[in-house]
C-alpha cells in the first residue's frame, strides 16, 4: 500500500497507541490487490469516568472509489484498535469475496422488447 495513513488523535491518547493504530490498519491493507485511494484513522479517548468504553477508533478507507467505514469502542485505545482492525479485515474479505463472485458468475443480460406508440395504433 503506497497511500499514507492520515491519523487524527482526539483526547489524551498515548503516542504508542496512535502509532499502533496506524500500523494495524496498514498491516490489514497491505494484503489487498485493489487500489487504496484514501485512509483516515481517528483514535479518541474520552474523559467521562462513567463511560466504561472511553476509547474509540474510526477507520475510513476508500478502495477503487468504494468507501469502507469501521468503528469500534473499548476500555483502552489498544483494545479499540484491535477490534477495529478485525472489523476492517472482515469487511475487506467480504468486498474481495463479492468482487470474485461477481466476476465469476456475472449478471445475465436481459432484453426487453419495447413497442413504440406508432405500432399499437393500427
Amino acid at each position: 500500500m503506497n497511500t499514507p495513513v492520515q491519523l487524527t488523535v482526539r483526547g489524551q491518547v498515548p503516542e504508542p497507541d496512535a502509532k499502533y493504530a496506524a500500523g494495524k490498519v496498514t498491516q490489514a491493507l497491505n494484503r489487498l490487490s485493489t487500489r487504496v485511494q484514501h485512509v483516515h484513522v481517528v483514535v479518541s479517548l474520552g474523559t467521562n469516568p462513567a463511560n466504561e468504553r472511553p476509547a474509540a477508533v474510526e477507520v475510513e478507507v476508500v478502495l477503487d472509489g468504494s468507501p469502507l467505514h469501521v468503528h469500534a469502542t473499548a476500555a483502552t485505545p489498544a483494545e479499540a484498535v484491535d477490534e477495529a482492525a478485525d472489523r476492517l479485515r472482515r469487511q475487506l474479505s467480504d468486498v474481495h469475496d463479492r468482487s470474485r463472485s461477481q466476476r465469476r458468475i456475472g449478471a445475465p443480460r436481459i432484453t426487453v422488447p419495447v413497442e413504440s406508440e406508432e405500432d399499437g395504433d393500427d
